[in-house]
């Protein structure tokens, strides 16, 4: 426990402490491995899903029919598919240079240029979608410095509850910087 515990003595704040340690604890084994779950099956991520939102009810104290959507942002915790989608952002930043835009393939000067080309794959459920979500974001986005460009895409997550996938894809993207104070 921290020593902010230690220092009020109150029985609220030790079941707060208690209850922000096992936010910690379970958002440890959610993030595990989420690089790989990019092309999981939609059911076994929902499965983990409903498991997080039963514990921010139960740290929270809220009824079971309660709905979790106000209590992310309120809390600041970025939901399952938000921290898949993170995960998997930093990824392709990280690596930036291992992929190839369509100004490496071509000197035309189009619209999309500097979007990332995706990979090909034949079956779809091997697909990976981490490049088409990087392409999502706008290019004064993705032009930062690995710093920023972590803060901010952490910030614009957590401040937009996603509970999809496709949720992301329909974040109004603008060129002033997402809705999340670039």
């Amino acid at each position: 426990m921290s020593s902010f515990c230690y220092q009020e003595n109150t029985p609220n704040m030790w079941s707060r402490c208690s209850n922000y340690c096992l936010l910690c604890s379970i958002s440890s084994h959610l993030t595990y491995g989420t690089i790989c779950w990019d092309n999981a099956a939609d059911t076994h991520i929902s499965r983990v899903f409903i498991l997080q939102k039963s514990a921010i009810r139960a740290i929270t104290l809220a009824s079971w029919q309660a709905s979790c959507r106000p209590v992310f942002p309120e809390l600041k915790i970025m939901t399952l598919y938000a921290v898949i989608i993170y995960q998997n952002l930093l990824f392709v930043r990280n690596n930036i240079n291992t992929f190839f835009s369509h100004s490496d393939i071509h000197n035309y000067n189009t619209r999309h240029k500097d979007n990332l080309v995706p990979i090909q794959y034949r079956l779809e459920r091997t697909k990976k979608y981490y490049i088409e979500l990087y392409n999502i974001l706008p290019l004064n986005f993705t032009n930062q410095p690995i710093d920023k460009f972590k803060h901010a895409l952490k910030q614009m997550l957590s401040n937009n509850c996603l509970y999809s996938l496709e949720e992301f894809k329909s974040i109004q993207m603008e060129d002033g910087g997402c809705h999340c104070g670039l």
